[in-house]
C-alpha cells in the first residue's frame, strides 16, 4: 500500500519542480564596438565607416537602423559606409553616425559617434609674369595665377610685387618706371591664395629688368 502512494506522488512532485523553475532572464542588447573610422584627418572626400557590433545574450533577433547626419541634422546616408564629397559636406562640419537596435522584447539601444571635417587649403598651380622677357624700366607687368581648392571653395588671390624686399604694388599689374626700378633689378611677384576657412598657399616668380637701348634724337 505504501509503495503505490509513493509512485502516485512522484509525478506530482516532478511537475511541481518544472512549474516552479524561474524563466530565463532577459538581458538588453549592448554594444561591444561603436566607432567611426577614420577619426582624424577627414576631408570633404574621405570615405567614412561606422563600425559597430551589438551583443544580445539571449540571442534575440534584433532590428538595426542607422543614420548619418550633418551639423544641420540633414540625413546624408543610412548605410555603414558614407562617401563624402564637397557637394554634400563642408569644412568644419560635424558628422554624426547614430545607430539604434531593438530586440524582439522591445529593448532599445541607441548610440552616436561624431567626427569633424577638416579644411583642405587651396593649392596654387601656375604663377606667371607677362611679359617674361624684354622687360625695361617702362614696361607694364602682369602677374597671373591659378588656384585649385579640393573643397570647391572660391579662393581669394592676392599679389605682392617686390624688388630687393621693397614692395612696389599689390595689384595684379605693375607699371615700371625709372624711379622705381633699375637695370638688372629682379622683380618678384608673390601670390597668396586664401580660402574662407583661413587655408593658404603661396608661391612666387621673378623677372629681370633689362638695359634699355639709348634713344637718339
Amino acid at each position: 500500500m505504501n509503495r503505490s502512494i509513493v509512485s502516485l506522488a512522484l509525478p506530482a512532485l516532478l511537475m511541481a519542480c518544472v512549474e516552479t523553475e524561474p524563466p530565463e532572464k532577459n538581458v538588453a542588447p549592448s554594444w561591444s564596438v561603436f566607432e567611426i573610422t577614420p577619426e582624424e584627418g577627414i576631408t570633404t572626400s574621405t570615405q567614412l565607416v561606422c563600425l559597430l557590433n551589438a551583443v544580445d545574450e539571449n540571442n534575440d533577433s534584433v532590428e538595426l537602423t542607422m543614420n548619418w547626419t550633418n551639423s544641420a541634422n540633414d540625413t546624408l546616408g543610412t548605410d555603414p559606409v558614407l562617401q563624402l564629397s564637397p557637394e554634400i559636406v563642408s569644412p568644419e562640419e560635424v558628422l554624426t553616425c547614430t545607430a539604434t537596435i531593438i530586440d524582439n522584447k522591445s529593448d532599445v539601444l541607441s548610440q552616436s559617434a561624431e567626427v569633424t571635417v577638416s579644411n583642405t587649403a587651396p593649392v596654387l598651380d601656375i604663377i606667371e609674369i607677362s611679359p617674361a622677357s624684354s622687360i625695361f624700366s617702362d614696361t607694364v607687368l602682369s602677374c597671373s595665377a591659378t588656384a585649385f581648392d579640393a573643397d570647391l571653395e572660391t579662393a581669394v588671390v592676392s599679389y605682392s610685387w617686390t624688388v630687393d624686399g621693397t614692395e612696389l604694388g599689390t595689384d595684379s599689374e605693375l607699371v615700371l618706371t625709372p624711379e622705381t626700378v633699375d637695370r638688372d633689378d629682379e622683380i618678384t611677384c608673390t601670390v597668396t591664395a586664401m580660402d574662407a576657412y583661413g587655408g593658404t598657399d603661396s608661391g612666387s616668380t621673378a623677372v629681370t629688368v633689362e638695359n634699355s637701348l639709348p634713344v637718339i634724337d
